[in-house]
C-alpha cells in the first residue's frame, strides 16, 4: 500500500506542522502528512487553502495518491524552509495562505 511505503519513510513519521509522532492525516494539495489535531486546523482553514484525508480510513484517488507520492514531509518542509518560512514559528493560517504555499501546491501539481 502507498501509505505503509511513504509512512516508513523517517521524514513521515511526525506531523508537518506541530511534529506530533505517527501522524495518520495528510492534507492533500500539499502532500503532507499531519497529525489528528493539526487536521483539525486545517480543515478550519477551509477547502480551498487544504483539503485533509485519514490516511487509514478514507479511499483516495489516483490523483491525490500521485501527489502524496510527489510531495512527502521533508520537500515540502525545504521548500517552504527556502522560502523564509520557519516551522516553529509560523501559524497554519499565516503558512497555509502564503503566496510560498500557492507555489508548493503548483509545484506538486507539475
Amino acid at each position: 500500500q502507498v501509505f505503509n511505503r511513504l509512512r516508513a519513510k523517517a521524514e513521515n513519521k511526525t506531523c508537518f506542522d506541530c511534529n506530533s509522532k505517527n501522524p495518520t492525516w495528510a492534507t492533500v494539495p500539499y502532500g503532507v502528512f499531519i497529525c489528528m489535531e493539526c487536521a483539525a486546523t486545517h480543515r478550519g482553514l477551509g477547502t480551498h487553502v487544504s483539503f485533509v484525508r485519514s490516511t487509514v480510513l478514507d479511499t483516495w484517488t489516483t490523483e491525490q495518491l500521485r501527489l502524496m507520492e510527489a510531495g512527502g514531509n521533508l520537500k515540502a518542509r525545504q521548500f517552504f524552509k527556502q522560502h523564509g518560512f520557519n516551522d516553529s514559528d509560523t501559524k497554519a493560517e499565516e503558512k497555509y495562505t502564503s503566496r510560498v504555499a500557492t507555489l508548493y501546491r503548483q509545484h506538486l501539481k507539475q
